[in-house]
């Protein structure tokens, strides 16, 4: 994986309520990946990848989650 190029080409995400009853946490990754995906003109068979990030309210830094489409 090391020494692999890899780009952001589009940005997205949910939109803002307090809490979410609506949608499952695996909805919210796809509204917030089609999002990206409509930011940057593509469609799902143009990605390898998508990368998310949750924020829980502390200072400290969290992982990201990737989740793999090749």
């Amino acid at each position: 994986m090391a020494g692999q190029r890899v780009a952001v080409v589009g940005i997205g995400q949910t939109a803002h309520r307090s809490a979410r009853k609506d949608v499952s946490m695996a909805g919210l990754v796809r509204e917030a990946a089609q999002e990206a995906l409509a930011d940057a003109g593509m469609d799902w068979s143009d990605i390898d990848a998508v990368v998310i990030r949750s924020e829980e309210h502390t200072s400290e830094l969290q992982s990201p989650y990737v989740i793999s489409y090749a």
